[in-house]
């Protein structure tokens, strides 16, 4: 397919996101000994906004903006990051 205006979209996007999070390795040590950990927060959200422009009907670049609660006491501030990701379609 050639390049047309009738397949080309651009978009806007936001989501919640919101989970309970029993143990996590990175903040609560070892699975199986005793090991340092931190005082966590067991309910952990997410916000996320973007947008999307899809030039033809095969190709799409994405880039989302996440922000992420916090995780433990202590933590100066929100996560806070982005990605970017392109996605092709191939018709077989």
């Amino acid at each position: 397919g050639r390049f047309t205006t009738r397949h080309s979209s651009i978009y806007l996007f936001a989501s919640a996101d919101g989970r309970y999070v029993a143990h996590d390795i990175t903040l609560d040590g070892n699975s199986f000994r005793d090991g340092p950990r931190v005082d966590k927060f067991n309910w952990v959200d997410d916000l996320t906004w973007g947008c999307a422009v899809q030039p033809c009907r095969y190709f799409e670049i994405r880039y989302a903006h996440v922000t992420r609660s916090r995780q433990f006491r202590g933590q100066r501030g929100n996560d806070v990051f982005g990605s970017l990701d392109a996605c092709f379609t191939f018709k077989f």
